[in-house]
């Protein structure tokens, strides 16, 4: 088993995907420790120990129906801390400010990907972050044929890391 995550060490091995959700996996593994319920993070103290426990997780899913686990390995200091981004959007002449929990050890380039060219990009995802933050409600299906990726800007970007 690999360490507990509150005793972080600098080599991250984190893992996402359909196996995840199954039951067994959650016996065995425990519960998801990032922000989406279905993602894994695990620290060790060398390489070594990440790569040996990393064989035994795939070998682990091959015996569940739907075996599909993506992983990524990260090393340093920087993956003790969660990635967080603020973002203030701006919206038919208003600014509101949003928060996305990215997790431990994400980089900053993907995070910044994300925003230019990725989910957060798109306006409805933008709406729905102004949505949840600010317990508004905007009808999305009637926005659709006229709201544009540019209605819904970033004007303001920061990269925070929090332990």
């Amino acid at each position: 088993m690999p360490p507990h995550h509150l005793d972080k060490g600098n080599y991250l091995l984190r893992s996402w995907g359909a196996a995840a959700g199954y039951p067994e996996f959650k016996a065995k593994y425990g519960q998801p420790n990032e922000p989406n319920d279905r993602v894994h993070a695990w620290w060790f103290d060398t390489d070594e120990e990440r790569e040996v426990f990393k064989q035994q997780l795939m070998e682990f899913c091959k015996t569940l129906p739907i075996a599909v686990l993506v992983y990524d390995k990260n090393s340093g200091p920087l993956v003790n801390k969660r990635t967080t981004v603020v973002v203030t959007l701006k919206y038919l002449g208003k600014e509101y400010k949003v928060r996305k929990d990215y997790g431990y050890g994400y980089p900053l380039g993907t995070a910044i990907f994300d925003w230019e060219e990725n989910n957060c990009s798109a306006w409805s995802n933008r709406l729905s972050y102004i949505e949840d933050e600010y317990h508004l409600e905007f009808d999305h299906d009637a926005l659709s044929e006229t709201t544009h990726d540019y209605d819904v800007f970033v004007i303001d970007f920061q990269f925070k890391l929090f332990d």
